[in-house]
């Protein structure tokens, strides 16, 4: 099905312009200047106003293997790399890339699988293989404690939009957040009070107890990986999995980290860190 991106009304792939209000379907228009674009492209010929649409992506291969820059997730040819970043700390059979959505107003495999019920003609129809036949098959565990948590955690957890198995491949397609407002950035910023910084540190016992199930703690001691969007509310760029078993002295002890960031820390939160 195709979205219209102007009234969200589901159209058929056949469809050249929206049934419901008549949006063309088989080109963007630039937010800019108005001019028509092609789906996959990342700018306006016109304008050079950035139209594309991307996705974080987050790619678990066994055995480790490279995705060159400019070739396809899927088999179906809709997500391109634009980058591959060095394969992660944590493991040696994941890379997180940048994807270009080439066809963005088809609804994502996700949303196809979640919202019909013939699955084995949904998984064909997406390019997978034919011997995959149900939702099951198709998910990766990687994307299970986003599809469980979106709702509790909105907006402090990333969307997910799509993810699948492939092979010996698992992705997991997430809301952008590569260009977000780290929160150490903020923390040193003049706009970061010790009452604001004080609010950080409750999210962030609350995401701790929520995370803890799923043992993606982690996700909350990496600098890098916690942001802050537009109203200063905190947010996690992605998850990741715990190693080690944690506790809350390991929350202490990044607490501790994001206050020798700043140029001073008052006695009783010095006091606090230190206790706990």
């Amino acid at each position: 099905m195709l979205i219209c991106p102007q009234c969200q009304f589901e159209n058929q792939l056949s469809n050249r312009f929206c049934q419901e209000c008549g949006t063309p379907l088989t080109h963007k228009i630039c937010h800019s200047c108005g001019a028509d674009v092609a789906l996959d492209a990342e700018t306006c010929n016109s304008c050079g106003a950035v139209v594309g649409t991307y996705w974080w992506a987050i790619v678990q291969t066994e055995p480790p293997e490279t995705i060159p820059v400019g070739e396809y997730l899927d088999r179906a040819q809709r997500y391109r790399l634009l980058q591959t970043l060095p394969i992660s700390a944590t493991t040696s059979t994941e890379l997180e890339t940048l994807v270009l959505d080439c066809r963005p107003f088809q609804m994502s495999l996700l949303e196809v699988l979640f919202a019909q019920k013939s699955e084995s003609q949904n998984l064909r129809q997406a390019g997978l293989d034919p011997a995959v036949t149900t939702i099951q098959d198709v998910i990766p565990e990687t994307a299970r404690p986003y599809l469980d948590l979106q709702a509790q955690l909105d907006p402090a957890l990333p969307a997910i939009y799509d993810a699948w198995r492939q092979g010996n491949c698992q992705v997991v397609l997430l809301e952008n957040r590569s260009d977000w407002t780290r929160l150490v950035d903020s923390w040193q910023s003049e706009r970061a009070s010790l009452p604001q910084q004080l609010y950080w540190l409750h999210e962030m016992v609350l995401l701790w107890e929520a995370l803890e199930p799923w043992r993606c703690r982690q996700s909350l001691l990496a600098l890098d990986n916690l942001v802050v969007d537009e109203d200063l509310v905190l947010c996690m760029r992605r998850l990741w999995v715990e190693d080690n078993d944690l506790s809350l002295r390991d929350l202490g002890a990044f607490w501790q980290q994001l206050f020798n960031t700043a140029e001073e820390t008052q006695v009783d939160v010095a006091k606090l860190l230190d206790d706990l």
